[in-house]
């Protein structure tokens, strides 16, 4: 925190990429309360997939196609457990959407992984 105040005393200027970083950072943890409250497991492990796929909105030319993250970890995220997450990974890699590999998640079809993060009405 020291270093964190003498940083942003040295440049004031840096206070707005602060702020920024903030807002976005709000804007990620209540977008994941409200699908937690309302959206059922699928929709909410796809939507935890493409997230941590684009890093959570940071900007790449090209992102991965392998997210490192493993079931346990998954289960924490989305307050599932590990066996709910399994069957969940399971069920959309029989559907040809990921690859489940050891310590991660390989996306083979990113378009079909989103239409998977709507909710069915």
């Amino acid at each position: 925190l020291r270093h964190l105040t003498r940083i942003l005393a040295d440049d004031p200027r840096a206070w707005r990429y602060m702020g920024r970083l903030l807002v976005r950072k709000l804007r990620i943890a209540l977008s994941l309360l409200e699908d937690m409250a309302l959206e059922p497991p699928k929709v909410r492990l796809a939507r935890c997939l493409i997230n941590l796929f684009e890093a959570y909105g940071e900007r790449r030319a090209e992102p991965p196609r392998r997210v490192r993250v493993s079931q346990e970890r998954l289960g924490m995220m989305l307050s599932l457990s590990r066996q709910t997450v399994n069957e969940l990974l399971r069920r959309m890699e029989r559907e040809k959407i990921i690859q489940c590999q050891r310590g991660g998640v390989r996306v083979l079809d990113l378009r079909r992984l989103r239409v998977a993060a709507q909710p069915s009405s």
